[in-house]
């Protein structure tokens, strides 16, 4: 589990290790027909978008990109505040997380979009 904070945000992300392409993650070990290979984990980063503030009743799209040849495995986001999510997914395009938000609250809020990015 990693705790991430920025400026006023806060949340917690897990990364779940990611087989190889053709490999199962599951292995049985006491199966004398199982000759899957165990699978090593892949490593992973956070990559954090910009943050946006918006206003009570305002309905608001954020953005977080991998950089380079990295490659999105998953996402997430971090708000202050209390809003709706509406919708949180990959982008168009393949290496960005977009999250939308509707801040239903009586206060300003702040969200900011997380990718969990593999080198």
């Amino acid at each position: 589990m990693l705790a991430v904070s920025l400026a006023g945000l806060s949340g917690t992300a897990a990364a779940a290790p990611v087989p190889a392409a053709g490999h199962s993650a599951v292995v049985d070990a006491d199966d004398p027909a199982d000759t899957t290979a165990p699978v090593e984990p892949v490593p992973t980063f956070e990559t954090v978008g910009d943050p946006v503030t918006l206003v009570p009743g305002e309905e608001g799209t954020v953005f977080a990109t991998c950089p380079g040849r990295s490659v999105l495995v998953s996402g997430g986001y971090l708000m202050s505040g209390s809003m709706q999510v509406l919708l949180t997914s990959r982008a168009a395009t393949p290496n960005t997380w977009t999250v939308t938000v509707l801040n239903d609250s009586r206060t300003n809020a702040t969200v900011a979009a997380v990718a969990q990015c593999a080198p």
